[in-house]
């Protein structure tokens, strides 16, 4: 799948091209978790921020799945996804990832995240922060990560 990706951008498909639901190749690499596909779409030079109609990134949707390879978030992070771009209720990736269920990858994700300034604070619509998520889904590693950023702020 990675070659015809590839080879459909190098003969001048547009990775930018998106669905009339706004969701542009990047969107389904990062919903469908196709490591291989995220990696050659970022080859060139996609919009790294580009929101489809639900306000949802990339990003968003890559971390919206179960945590899994951190090697590629932090190839979606270094080409430029912002972390604090929020979706229609206002929800960040940090709260998207709050909301997951925990894998071994949660703490690492939460980790990159912070990392590349996401914001630990942000607010949704209902003034509930990844933190509130976090406590509520009882994800221990998940809080200590978010209470020390916010004690450092």
């Amino acid at each position: 799948m990675e070659r015809t990706c590839f080879e459909l951008l190098t003969r001048g498909a547009d990775p930018n091209l998106a669905t009339a639901w706004g969701d542009t190749p990047l969107h389904f690499a990062c919903m469908n978790g196709h490591y291989n596909c995220i990696e050659a779409i970022l080859h060139f030079k996609p919009k790294m921020n580009i929101q489809n109609d639900m306000l949802h990134t990339p990003l968003y949707m890559f971390i919206s799945r179960p945590p899994q390879n951190e090697y590629i978030l932090d190839k979606l992070l270094d080409a430029g996804a912002n972390p604090d771009i929020s979706e229609e209720n206002g929800y960040s990736t940090l709260h998207a990832l709050a909301i997951q269920s925990a894998t071994v990858k949660t703490k690492t994700f939460a980790r990159l995240l912070v990392e590349y300034k996401a914001n630990v604070d942000s607010e949704n619509k209902f003034k509930e922060t990844p933190l509130h998520f976090a406590v509520s889904e009882g994800k221990i590693d998940l809080v200590e990560i978010l209470v020390k950023v916010e004690r450092l702020s």
